[in-house]
């Protein structure tokens, strides 16, 4: 186990590739516009449309396992 976790910390501290740096981006954009416009619309008082409800938390879990597997990837 201890095996593990001294490899995911080398990982997570490794030099990612160009394309992943990409990939990160993309993923904690979308996990962020999606909090955003949740937190707008509650904080206004705005009657939240069902499919945007069901949306939601696709948007956000998407983009932080997206950014997750993007940073766990090292340049050789």
């Amino acid at each position: 186990m201890k095996k593990i976790f001294s490899t995911m910390k080398e990982r997570w501290k490794a030099q990612m590739p160009i394309f992943f740096q990409w990939i990160m981006g993309i993923g904690t954009s979308v996990a962020a516009i999606a909090l955003a416009i949740q937190m707008s619309l509650t904080s206004g008082g705005a009657t939240i449309p069902e499919w945007w409800e069901t949306i939601y938390p696709y948007l956000i879990g998407i983009g932080a396992g997206m950014t997750a597997t993007a940073k766990f990837t090292q340049k050789h």
